[in-house]
């Protein structure tokens, strides 16, 4: 069986070095992983399509929990109802949502998968003889609505192997570099950090989510859903996630109603009064917001408040902010591609001045981030007046107020800055995962003691 994906030209060295990372997005047709390459490709980067052969790799290929969730939320939004208004429509909504993890639970082959969610992933490292490049594609639509666009590729089909060499630079840029970097720049494609692997595994005991990130001595767990109650309730258990989801409102200001989207770590709601409430298991951006809390820069979203409810073992961390009215990314491609061009450029940089043993930011020298952030701001500064583009220009200043309250960061991308469209356009940034920050006290609410 074949399946498809897509990559950057230029990280075809690597996956003739290592083979096809875990968690790639995996389609049963080269269509729309073609559509996804040629959205991918603009100025000097280029997207190839891979065809993979996955026969005997019944065990290898998953569907995402992220993938999962996201059919799930739609086929609850199919629903029309408002939380607490209609209970008849809030379980009819409640039911299309269980349904849809009630299918994933018995899909018993890879086209089962396919059917069902449209896009697989691998578990595992896929070796690279496996793999073949298409090359480019072009796609040439027909009249007819509806029909597959024709795929045309600017090579002949060639074996990955070809492309194999010996590039020490990329090699070390993978050390600290998310694997979903690989196939994109400015949009990165879907985040597959969370995964839930619905078919039975020969191994009960393998963890299938991520380690939690530990902030003021309480380790951090996923607590995001279709709705804010959901969440709580899915880390803590019904009782308790009824009673942190009351203490997180209070805390708060307001309660967290809908939904403005979810990623790997975590999934942000909006609150009354223009604000928003940002779950995370992220120990980085927690960090980061509570260090920025009442920091006020045109280019910085404003941080109202950052704490942890815990249960006594386990909590989430909570961000509140000020809102944002869309991303960089959907606001202007130009610029977007522009950020991410650059931000690729200084993690390369970064990659050749790291040690062997940096498995993440954390580990990497202070002083390297601070000359890596440095050289982002010249170069987001001087794009920015060859091609006027005062976006950018905005966003050097605001990498520079992070650096002078000693928030270093190199991984910023279009989809974490934010634009404000009113009274004229400004970005904002607003995501802070990828981060150093300076150490700091996160209040932390205990949900025993405030039963005492």
């Amino acid at each position: 069986m074949k399946l498809y994906t897509y990559t950057m030209e230029r990280s075809l060295p690597k996956l003739a070095l290592k083979g096809l990372p875990r968690e790639f997005p995996l389609f049963g047709s080269a269509v729309p992983a073609a559509e996804m390459a040629e959205m991918e490709s603009g100025g000097k980067e280029r997207a190839v399509v891979l065809e993979v052969d996955v026969d005997g790799l019944d065990d290898v290929i998953v569907v995402s929990g992220e993938r999962v969730e996201d059919v799930a939320v739609m086929a609850s939004e199919s629903i029309d109802f408002s939380e607490g208004e209609n209970p008849e429509d809030e379980a009819k909504a409640q039911a299309a949502y269980d349904e849809v993890y009630k299918d994933a639970h018995n899909l018993s082959s890879i086209q089962d998968m396919l059917d069902k969610f449209e896009m697989v992933m691998n578990q595992e490292e896929i070796g690279s003889s496996r793999i073949t490049v298409l090359g480019v594609p072009d796609l040439e639509y027909s009249e007819d609505i509806g029909g597959d666009p024709k795929v045309t590729y600017d090579r002949p089909r060639q074996a990955l192997k070809i492309y194999k060499q010996a590039l020490v630079t990329r090699l070390l840029r993978s050390i600290f570099l998310p694997q979903h970097k690989l196939y994109g720049s400015g949009k990165r494609g879907p985040a597959m950090g969370f995964i839930s692997r619905f078919i039975p595994r020969a191994d009960p005991t393998e963890e299938v989510a991520p380690p939690p990130d530990v902030v003021s001595g309480v380790p951090l767990v996923w607590a995001a859903g279709k709705n804010f109650l959901r969440g709580m309730r899915g880390a803590f258990g019904e009782e308790a996630g009824d009673a942190i989801a009351k203490m997180v409102e209070m805390r708060a200001g307001g309660k967290p109603s809908k939904l403005l989207g979810s990623g790997a770590k975590g999934a942000a709601y909006t609150l009354p009064g223009g604000r928003v409430l940002k779950v995370t298991m992220d120990g980085n951006e927690v960090s980061a917001a509570a260090n920025l809390i009442g920091a006020r820069h045109p280019n910085l979203s404003f941080v109202h408040d950052a704490f942890i409810v815990s249960d006594g073992e386990k909590g989430s961390g909570f961000i509140v902010r000020d809102a944002v009215d869309t991303t960089l990314d959907r606001f202007s491609l130009k610029a977007a591609e522009e950020l991410d061009w650059i931000m690729d450029e200084v993690l390369e940089s970064s990659a050749r001045k790291v040690g062997p043993d940096v498995v993440g930011m954390k580990d990497i020298d202070p002083a390297v981030l601070a000359d890596e952030v440095t050289e982002a701001i010249t170069k987001l500064r001087d794009t920015g007046c060859d091609t006027d583009e005062a976006i950018l220009i905005d966003l050097a200043d605001a990498f520079r107020e992070l650096k002078y309250l000693g928030i270093l960061g190199i991984d910023f991308d279009s989809k974490n800055v934010g634009v404000i469209k009113k009274p004229s356009p400004r970005v904002v940034l607003f995501d802070y995962g990828m981060t150093q920050s300076p150490p700091v006290e996160v209040p932390v609410i205990s949900l025993q003691e405030a039963r005492l």
